[in-house]
């Protein structure tokens, strides 16, 4: 569990995917299933972040870079801050 810090909210989310889509859909009111191309960015309101604009059906994944979760690479040691990101790295490298 860590602190949301989204535009203020003073809560806690769990760290997983699903938990931090009830989290954003119930507390701060974003549909996070929309995903097609003609979905409109939205800026990323978490404490910190760089002004990242993101498809609101990305914003869960984009959170989970921001919890300070970090997967790392047994061959390489290489961090990374996203599952899918670190299940395409160990199947993409050599």
């Amino acid at each position: 569990v860590r602190p949301c810090n989204w535009d203020g909210c003073t809560m806690n989310i769990a760290v997983e995917h699903k938990e931090i889509v009830r989290h954003l859909e119930q507390y701060h009111g974003i549909n996070t299933s929309a995903t097609s191309e003609d979905t409109q960015q939205i800026t990323c309101l978490w404490t910190g972040c760089p002004n990242s604009r993101v498809k609101p059906g990305n914003l869960p994944r984009h959170i989970l870079s921001h919890l300070g979760i970090r997967w790392i690479c047994s061959e390489c040691r290489a961090p990374l801050s996203r599952e899918d990101a670190f299940r395409r790295h160990t199947l993409e490298r050599p």
